[in-house]
């Protein structure tokens, strides 16, 4: 009896304890970035092996690939989540952005202008988004002055 309940009671706190993770992981990469980080890595792998479809926790470690210069490995990420994510709501927004921040990095100019401006193009009549519009408006701009520096 003792074994059959301990097995229940591990199955029906298994989601609890990944929801946990998920919040203390994404939590950990927001943080003070990048200080938690390498705290923040092994937990979201355990997350993304067991549920490799997690929005949050592909978000958060496209941040955390983003912060060690792994453009690639990042845009991966970001593009997951986005293909996810419903075209208009703020996660599709920020992954679809993120992307698009990546290759930039990744030296894919006309691609990175292209996602940066689709996203711009959707929040530019969306209120109170001020600093996305000119957080995207300066990724374009840079995105440019590097297309033309190279």
């Amino acid at each position: 009896m003792h074994t059959r309940y301990l097995r229940r009671v591990t199955l029906t706190l298994s989601r609890p304890r990944r929801a946990f993770n998920i919040i203390l992981a994404t939590g950990l990469v927001h943080d003070f970035a990048p200080k938690h980080h390498t705290r923040a890595i092994p937990i979201l792998d355990r997350v993304l092996s067991q549920d490799p479809d997690n929005v949050a926790c592909l978000l958060a470690s496209g941040y955390v690939s983003q912060a060690a210069g792994q453009w690639s490995n990042a845009q991966q990420r970001f593009d997951r989540a986005a293909e996810l994510t419903n075209g208009d709501d703020d996660l599709h927004l920020e992954a679809s952005e993120e992307a698009g921040w990546c290759l930039v990095h990744l030296k894919k100019f006309a691609e990175a202008e292209q996602r940066l401006r689709g996203v711009l193009d959707v929040v530019k009549d969306m209120e109170e988004r001020d600093e996305q519009k000119a957080r995207l408006s300066w990724r374009v701009g840079r995105c440019l002055w590097d297309a033309e520096r190279s």
